[in-house]
């Protein structure tokens, strides 16, 4: 069972008499988050203590978690939250079923949190436990699907830093921002006043290094703001959000990249890439509007 404690730590797995267990895991690492997904038969999993937090979606069949005592079915098309600290015990129901998983660290989602919310916090996040339905249009979802395709369509885009982050960051985010946990009501409470001077301070940082970051919570911590102090000093001061804001200054680097690049050395779709443009069609679009052209017609030139 190698396979399965490389993605969910360590393990044991039982089997019901007479039966055979068919297994089939695909993974992909980044680094702060694990993304796989799983086809099982009949089995019992249990974890030791876990160390990490984890969004178990499943698309097929059942599975019944049970964490200290408290037991729930997550059916087909429901997904549930696991909090670190505590054994798992999954009964996977039938003969095939499939999930999907968001394997977290502790550190990278509480510091997240922190960021979101302007202030430390102490002990895990306790998520509610009990499953609720995924739909395609939930935050965390899309970011799910977002996921999905870029480890899907862009070669070698997993193994670059950059998307790493990008692509982990769109996780972290979307599940505090959609699931309920004790500091929900407080990531959406009102923000208190920003400076023009700590504005200009996230400002330099993403003109210096417009890859250095990946979350909202990444720039409020230059500033040393909550999430929405930044946002609401971006939209007096700046006239937009501060995302935006970073996304434009990597389209125009990737512009200067494509109309200072020889043609038979890169690709439209690398320099993409490389300014953490996951959707190269988005970018396509985006660029268009910005520029008039598309990537390859400016890269041609």
């Amino acid at each position: 069972m190698s396979v399965l404690s490389e993605v969910y730590g360590d393990l044991t797995v039982s089997v019901p008499p007479r039966a055979s267990m068919e297994l089939r895991l695909t993974g992909r690492d980044l680094r702060a988050v694990k993304v796989a997904s799983l086809h099982i038969s009949d089995a019992d999993v249990t974890t030791a203590p876990y160390a990490y937090y984890t969004v178990v979606t499943n698309r097929r069949g059942a599975v019944r978690m049970t964490i200290d005592g408290r037991s729930t079915l997550v059916g087909a098309h429901q997904s549930a939250v696991t909090t670190p600290g505590r054994p798992i015990h999954c009964e996977y129901v039938g003969k095939d079923t499939f999930i999907d998983s968001i394997v977290i660290e502790r550190d990278a989602l509480e510091r997240e949190l922190c960021a979101l919310i302007g202030r430390t916090i102490a002990g895990p996040i306790d998520f509610e436990f009990a499953p609720v339905e995924s739909a395609p249009r939930d935050p965390l979802e899309q970011a799910f699907a977002t996921v999905r395709r870029a480890l899907r369509g862009c070669r070698g885009v997993a193994g670059h830093p950059a998307m790493r982050r990008h692509l982990s960051g769109m996780l972290l985010t979307g599940l505090l921002l959609e699931r309920r946990h004790p500091w929900s009501d407080a990531i959406f409470q009102p923000a208190p006043a920003s400076s023009p001077r700590a504005i200009s301070r996230v400002i330099e940082a993403i003109d210096e290094d417009p890859m250095a970051f990946v979350t909202v919570g990444d720039l409020a911590r230059v500033a040393n703001l909550s999430v929405r102090a930044l946002e609401e000093g971006f939209r007096r001061y700046q006239s937009c959000p501060p995302m935006r804001y970073l996304r434009a200054v990597r389209l125009s680097r990737a512009h200067e990249d494509l109309t200072s690049s020889d043609i038979d050395e890169v690709t439209a779709t690398t320099v993409a890439q490389r300014w953490g443009f996951a959707h190269y069609g988005r970018f396509v679009a985006e660029y268009r509007r910005r520029y008039g052209v598309s990537p390859a017609d400016t890269l041609r030139r």
